[in-house]
């Protein structure tokens, strides 16, 4: 009934199948993420265009994105 060649060909068969399966599942995975993957730029785009305040220096006559511009005079914006 079971011979030892039956039991062989069923291994190798369900093997067969497992691999396939796992490959399937695979692709599957790598697609969402690259989904994923090109949905994320367009969020990135809109979080890139945040604006950062300057502050205009008249002493040297330049701008400045702290409190403090780099004159030697700093700190006093006029």
């Amino acid at each position: 009934m079971f011979s030892l060649s039956k039991l062989i060909w069923l291994g190798v068969i369900l093997f067969v199948v497992w691999k396939f399966f796992r490959f399937v599942e695979k692709r599957q995975a790598l697609k969402e993420r690259s989904d994923a993957n090109n949905e994320k730029p367009a969020n990135k785009q809109d979080s890139d265009n945040d604006t950062l305040d300057a502050i205009y220096c008249s002493r040297c006559a330049t701008f400045a994105a702290d409190e403090r511009c780099e004159c030697a005079d700093s700190g006093i914006f006029d």
